[in-house]
């Protein structure tokens, strides 16, 4: 949705996160990969075509739930579908509040396949049934193109991965008492941006908790993400860690921790 080159660094090539380029490609949007960079060359708001098939998720919920609100805010029609798995995965849960914003929204028995479409969006105001942080980040995303300003509140706070990257692209969003989040409308395409997409958190745990098991170990982790709302493998493993981007978890510092506690 910017417009311009946008370049992202550490990308990680799985399974899911190529399954999302595969369907941005298939939105019209240039792509390009060297080695864990990638060059994205953003249409802007506006740029966004109906894809010639059905975009295929494969087995990523976060790939079909979030671009579903922007293809409701794009203005045409395209179709979602995903693997054997996927298709068993809930996806009202995302219709819901796009139908109250204004788009048309079908899926098979609340699942995959879907489609979705867009255009004339309203603002809502959205409190979640269940905190989910791709719920979330899919109505701030349709909430983008809609007419006025939505409101969105899920308790308790889920990963708030999305909202830290809006605010750095330069939209206005806005922290409201009680957990609400307000998302103004864009008035004009985002900026490009130029990055580091930090290590995954989830991938780091499994290591760190490896370490912490085996007796004399010692490992060092640097470059993952430090974020509040994905931190809570830490507080399992015996306490807070400062804030850096070296994650160190031993088992003797492990059992001091259970010692004083």
């Amino acid at each position: 949705m910017a417009s311009g080159e946008s370049t992202l660094r550490n990308f990680n090539p799985g399974a899911d996160c190529l399954a999302t380029l595969g369907c941005l490609r298939a939105l019209g949007i240039e792509i390009e990969q060297h080695h864990d960079a990638v060059t994205i060359r953003g249409r802007g708001r506006g740029g966004l075509r109906s894809p010639g098939r059905v975009l295929d998720a494969a087995n990523s919920g976060t790939t079909v739930r979030l671009l579903a609100g922007v293809v409701a805010g794009a203005g045409f029609e395209a179709a979602f579908d995903g693997d054997s798995s996927l298709r068993r995965r809930p996806m009202d849960r995302v219709a819901r509040p796009l139908r109250a914003m204004g788009a048309a929204v079908e899926t098979t028995q609340g699942c995959l396949p879907m489609s979705v479409r867009g255009g004339g969006l309203k603002g809502i105001e959205f409190e979640a049934e269940v905190p989910s942080a791709q719920v979330r980040s899919c109505v701030m995303l349709a909430a983008l193109f809609a007419e006025g300003a939505s409101r969105v509140r899920i308790e308790p706070p889920s990963r708030d991965h999305t909202e830290r990257l809006l605010r750095a692209a330069g939209a206005r969003l806005r922290s409201l008492p009680g957990g609400w989040l307000e998302i103004e409308p864009l008035g004009s395409d985002l900026p490009p941006l130029d990055g580091v997409i930090p290590g995954d958190a989830s991938a780091s745990a499994a290591l760190l908790f490896a370490a912490a098991a085996l007796p004399g170990s010692e490992l060092t982790i640097e470059g993952v993400l430090h974020n509040p709302t994905r931190n809570g493998y830490l507080d399992v493993l015996g306490g807070s860690v400062p804030r850096s981007r070296s994650l160190r978890a031993s088992r003797r510092w492990l059992v001091r921790r259970r010692a004083r506690t």
